[in-house]
């Protein structure tokens, strides 16, 4: 894959594989609110190198929570 989009001329500044969820589950208020914390936690742990969830909250929520 790689050499296939490096001789399409594009650069490749990072690859990983991540895991993506086949199904989200919408949160709002409260429940947002809460989630957001608890990924907020499980990443300042020193021992977490990574952080995969399959929630989706709206970017205007999660901007007003974190802003």
């Amino acid at each position: 894959m790689r050499d296939a989009i490096r001789e399409a001329g594009f650069e490749i500044t990072s690859a990983e594989v991540r895991p993506v969820p086949n199904t989200t589950k919408h949160l709002e208020g409260k429940e947002a609110e809460r989630m957001l914390r608890l990924m907020e936690a499980l990443e300042d742990q020193d021992d977490v190198q990574s952080v995969a969830a399959n929630f989706d909250i709206d970017d205007a929520l999660i901007e007003q929570m974190t802003g």
